[in-house]
């Protein structure tokens, strides 16, 4: 056998096993296993939806407020936070948070702050059950469309 038909040879096997171990590692990655990690909740498509918006008191909308929202588990009050969102009202003062959820109950904060200091704060809690009229089970999402703030002049 002449050199070059070895050389041949070893590539189609090295070839072949490659192959068959690409076959393996996609065998192993078919199906629904979502891997858990410690406490982590397990995510199962589920999203949250929250809008609203933000005016003063005399029912102005107000631009640029910072909306901060941040989702714990229900149960576990001292817990870190599972998803947390930043977003900014219009120029007409609504806002739109699209988070994801996981498959167990949250008490969610809303947070909208004005940065320059002409007004104050306000925060409202949402709980987020995964059932009831707020959830949409099509989507999987869990809607809420009037998550307002009315914020005073400081």
């Amino acid at each position: 056998m002449t050199s070059g038909m070895k050389i041949f040879r070893t590539y189609i096997s090295y070839i072949a096993a490659l192959l068959s171990a690409a076959t393996a590692v996609l065998s192993c990655s078919t199906g629904d296993f979502v891997p858990i990690l410690d406490n982590e909740p397990a995510y199962h498509n589920r999203s949250i939806l929250i809008t609203g918006m933000v005016s003063d008191t005399y029912g102005q909308p107000l631009e640029d407020i910072t909306i901060n929202f941040k989702a714990y588990p229900h149960d576990q009050a001292d817990a870190s936070p599972i998803s947390s969102e930043t977003v900014y009202t219009n120029s007409k003062g609504t806002y739109s948070i699209h988070s994801d959820g996981a498959d167990l109950q949250l008490l969610c904060t809303i947070t909208a702050e004005d940065e320059s200091g002409t007004y104050g704060i306000q925060t409202q809690q949402v709980i987020i059950t995964w059932k009831g009229s707020s959830y949409d089970t099509e989507t999987k999402t869990f809607i809420v469309n009037d998550c307002n703030f009315l914020l005073d002049r400081k």
